[in-house]
């Protein structure tokens, strides 16, 4: 807890943290003092000078942002003195800034939204600015009553700015983001933003006096100098120089709602402006717990889709062979009717990471409740169960361990197998700081160059599938040099003798020849890793993307536990989810083998303790996963489905597999806001709203339970998720008594001994962590630093197992997957962004070396030959991919489908599940007419 200091502010006493600007300080007890270039989270610049203050015993008029609070500080802003200052500064920042409205005398006539009749030919004024009433310049100007001042700067003709304003051309060279530097005021909030929190250094600070500006690096595209339009800039911009080009001419919004981003499983909080019941813009919230008033490009414009054309807005029966239009009487009736002709095996259910907690929880109890049946899963393209299932058995829950705020207090960092500033914006930003302004030190290890690379102290660049040799290398080598903390594993681990024995097979020199590292650099990373605590660990499903194989995350475990980093802030093992409620899924039940809470499906105790509150017999024998489920349908010992929002069909491009299980069924329900390609197969189609209309939570990565509040009406005859499920319950003769969202949720508590101290009511004040036992806990930010739930963590014995499909001679390359910003997301969510579209474009990547082996350069067509097919592909040389490699952006969706139809069905499945094969490429000679 930071020491309290007692100040007076105008008269008005306040208390704030030593060390605090007298600025933030004022900001934060709700006192106004002008100001331009601060912004808090970033350094302090103290260039507009325009904060200035009185204080007792201060000569002058020191700076509120670069002076701190000290016990019994004196401070006054509204003095006559003070005012003449702050007037004088602001003069001097009008004289080179359009200021016709700002500085007429007529202003409280017409006021700023006015006509102006006087001088109706200017071009520049308030009026005619997209930030009109939205500018901190023009509020700031007028707390300051620049238009009744005289003006002995801005109006003569020896300023020392000049009155002649030297044009520049507005830039609109992306969809996003839009570039006015004639409204620029040198406040340089977009450099120290974008440099210091977002790590980009898109913009720079050029020249001084007269000709000081802002711009791009070096003037170049914003895509050119590293941008991924995150909008930081358009954040913290105080004028109309950096703009929201989809809604900048949008003016003011009719309401703004505080909810979830769904695109990702960061969390990040957000503000959602809207108009007219369509989305205006979007904006981070700055007292976001997971994201702290950071976001990136998918959610800032990636909501489109709530009011996307091709909305379901009604139900929709299959009737010979086509789609016809239904009542919610008659759909509803025919999905109970339907689907209570089976029972147990013959049916099964499947959510989705994009559907609530209470969708969740409502879904498979209908399954274990009512349907009598343990085949209950969810279905995520940006995760796998390989990535947590493990967890349980090793510490006790299959999750994050620490949070999200704790990254940025590591001393050491090790970040293996993912591209994190593409997946995880948050996490990366978290990952970033500590690298760069606390000297932590970062252990990179991927096989491609990513963002995080120019932080990294060292980069293990292995060859894809190939990282569990890697850990297990590290491992052997900080046992065999007595880098262990051996207190930690006596009082709180077992099994590690075994774990010796399996670490036989990992000496340097053998992983070296296996991961293609030098066995230095691996014993290199091992030192490092053990060197200073709190050492954390972050990976994600790029760790098992090449193999289904969990020997990776069992390893990992087995790092952190051997040097004492689990339980503590700043360290633990974190597995980064992939999409915004794969945590929740999980905690909810919807897995085969477990009930909501983890507990097993064979407890009796807990399946008698949820047939109190449910009702009914619940299964006691595990049931199949999607993989499974698909393969019962095939055999046609499962006849009955209902997806929520699932779309695995999307991934199967060859249509050979899932699609034609699916269509193998005696009776299919989906139930999403999209007609998707698994919805076209469906026998009823329920018409469900959007994460941005309805009521409910999400679960992160970091275990973070927040509330999802509507932000627009329901479209059409849509309805939220959990009230389709509650109707369905109870024509089936369920128990299923829920008024609302925040109802469902209250059973939830009841049931979830993790969530039992929950309520949307209580989320209305910021998301909470569990475990959350009880109303007045607080949330656990950091798992097990008490203890195991079993008494000790378990050390796995881990094994290397090479690719099934390892490059050989006749096929010498590896194909394997690459993670790039927008496409990371490319399915109905994003693909409907007309602006995030054009960010699309695919390419088969490799490395200079193997581009000159082949001949080929940027933009030459390269034929892709496999074992089970071939297709051509567009070349991008890009030195971020390792010799010897194929990389290809995922998810690779339409180039799978048309690697489908030359044959490469086995081939097209793989690139579209991320898997990895041996491959070779040859050059498509010029043909004439190819252009």
């Amino acid at each position: 807890m930071a020491e309290k200091v007692t100040i007076t502010i105008d008269g008005q006493t306040i208390q704030a943290d030593k060390g605090t600007p007298v600025l933030k300080a004022a900001l934060d007890a709700g006192l106004y003092i002008p100001h331009f270039c601060y912004w808090d989270g970033v350094s302090v610049f103290a260039g507009c000078r325009l904060c200035v203050v009185e204080i007792e015993g201060m000569r002058g008029f020191p700076t509120s942002c670069t002076t701190q609070v000290q016990e019994g500080m004196v401070v006054r802003t509204k003095t006559a003195d003070v005012l003449n200052m702050q007037r004088g500064v602001m003069s001097f920042m009008l004289s080179d800034h359009p200021d016709r409205c700002l500085t007429c005398h007529r202003q409280e006539h017409c006021g700023i939204d006015g006509v102006c009749l006087r001088d109706a030919v200017v071009t520049y004024r308030c009026l005619t600015c997209a930030k009109n009433k939205r500018c901190e310049f023009q509020s700031g100007s007028e707390y300051l009553e620049m238009h009744r001042q005289p003006a002995p700067y801005y109006q003569e003709a020896n300023s020392w700015f000049g009155p002649d304003h030297d044009e520049k051309p507005i830039r609109r060279v992306n969809p996003f983001i839009e570039l006015d530097f004639n409204e620029c005021i040198l406040c340089t909030r977009c450099v120290r933003t974008c440099d210091e929190v977002r790590g980009l250094h898109v913009y720079e600070l050029s020249y001084k006096g007269p000709q000081a500006q802002i711009d791009t690096v070096m003037g170049l595209p914003m895509a050119d100098v590293g941008c991924d339009f995150c909008g930081a800039c358009i954040d913290v911009c105080p004028v109309a120089c950096i703009m929201d080009r989809p809604s900048k001419w949008q003016a003011l919004p009719q309401a703004i709602t505080t909810t979830i981003c769904p695109h990702c499983a960061d969390g990040c909080q957000i503000a959602v402006e809207t108009k007219r019941n369509k989305v205006l813009r979007v904006t981070p919230e700055k007292e976001g717990p997971a994201n702290a008033g950071i976001m990136c490009a998918r959610g800032r414009w990636g909501l489109g889709f709530s009011r996307d054309p091709q909305r379901l807005t009604t139900p929709l029966i299959k009737r010979n062979g086509g789609f016809v239009e239904a009542t919610w009487e008659e759909a509803l009736t025919l999905v109970a009717q339907k689907l209570g002709q089976y029972r147990g095996e013959a049916v099964g259910v499947l959510g989705s990471a994009k559907a609530t907690n209470e969708e969740h929880y409502l879904l498979q109890k209908l399954a274990r409740s009512v349907l009598g049946s343990n085949n209950v899963d969810s279905y995520s393209r940006l995760d796998r169960p390989e990535v947590v299932q493990d967890l349980r058995e090793i510490f006790g829950y299959p999750a994050m361990t620490n949070s999200l705020w704790d990254i940025s207090e590591a001393k050491t960092l090790f970040i293996i197998g993912s591209n994190t500033a593409v997946t995880h914006p948050v996490a990366a930003w978290r990952a970033r700081n500590p690298v760069r302004f606390r000297g932590s030190t970062l252990i990179l290890a991927h096989p491609r160059a990513t963002e995080m690379n120019q932080y990294a102290d060292l980069w293990l660049q292995y060859r894809p599938g190939t990282e569990v040799a890697l850990v297990g290398g590290m491992l052997r080598v900080i046992l065999d040099e007595g880098l262990a903390d051996g207190e930690f594993l006596a009082a709180r681990t077992e099994g590690l003798e075994d774990l010796r024995r399996s670490l036989a097979d990992f000496p340097p020199e053998r992983v070296a020849d296996i991961t293609g590292i030098p066995a230095e650099d691996i014993a290199q990373a091992a030192r490092l890793f053990a060197a200073a605590k709190p050492t954390t660990i972050l990976y994600d499903v790029g760790l098992t993307e090449y193999t289904a194989n969990t020997d990776g995350v069992k390893a990992l475990a087995a790092l952190a536990l051997a040097t004492g980093n689990i339980g503590l802030p700043g360290g633990g093992l974190n597995a980064l989810r992939g999409a915004a409620n794969d945590q929740g899924a999980w905690d909810m039940g919807l897995r085969p083998d477990l009930l909501p809470g983890y507990a097993p499906v064979t407890a009796t105790e807990a399946r008698t303790r949820l047939q109190e509150v449910w009702g009914g017999a619940l299964p006691a024998t595990p049931g199949q996963d999607l993989a499974g489920m698909v393969a019962a349908a095939q055999a046609g010992t499962l006849k009955a489905m209902y997806l929520v929002q699932a779309d695995p069909a999307l991934d199967d491009p060859a249509g050979d597999a899932l699609a034609a299980a699916l269509e193998k069924l005696e009776f299919l329900v989906v139930q999403d806001h999209v007609l998707t390609q698994t919805a076209e197969l469906a026998d009823v189609v329920l018409p469900a709203a959007t994460s941005v209309e309805i009521e409910g939570t999400f679960t992160n990565t970091e275990r973070r339970v927040q509330l999802l509040r509507p932000a627009l009406p329901l479209m059409g005859d849509s309805r939220p998720g959990w009230w389709i499920l509650h109707e369905v319950g109870n024509l089936m003769g369920g128990r299923f008594v829920h008024e609302d969202a925040a109802d469902v949720f209250a059973e939830i508590a009841q049931v979830v001994p993790e969530y039992a101290g929950l309520s949307h009511e209580r989320l209305e004040a910021g998301g909470i962590q569990w475990p959350c036992p009880t109303p007045d806990h607080e949330g656990t930010p950091v798992l097990y630093a008490e203890g195991f739930p079993s008494g000790k963590a378990r050390l796995l014995p881990i094994a290397y197992l090479p690719l099934d499909a390892a490059p050989d001679e006749e096929y010498p390359l590896l194909l394997a997957a690459g993670r790039e910003l927008v496409p990371y997301h490319q399915e109905v969510l994003v693909k409907g962004q007309q602006g995030l579209r054009g960010l699309l474009a695919e390419a088969l990547r490799l490395s200079p070396d193997d581009a000159e082996r082949l001949g080929v350069g940027d933009g030459d067509r390269v034929r892709l030959v496999a074992r089970t097919g071939q297709v051509e592909w567009t070349v991008k040389v890009a030195e971020d991919v390792p010799p010897g490699v194929v990389s290809l952006s995922y998810p690779i969706v339409e180039g799978a489908a048309e690697l489908a139809a030359a044959g490469g069905q086995e081939l097209a499945r793989a690139v579209a599940h991320l898997g990895v094969c041996g491959v070779r490429l040859e050059k498509v000679p010029v043909t004439a007419g190819r252009v």
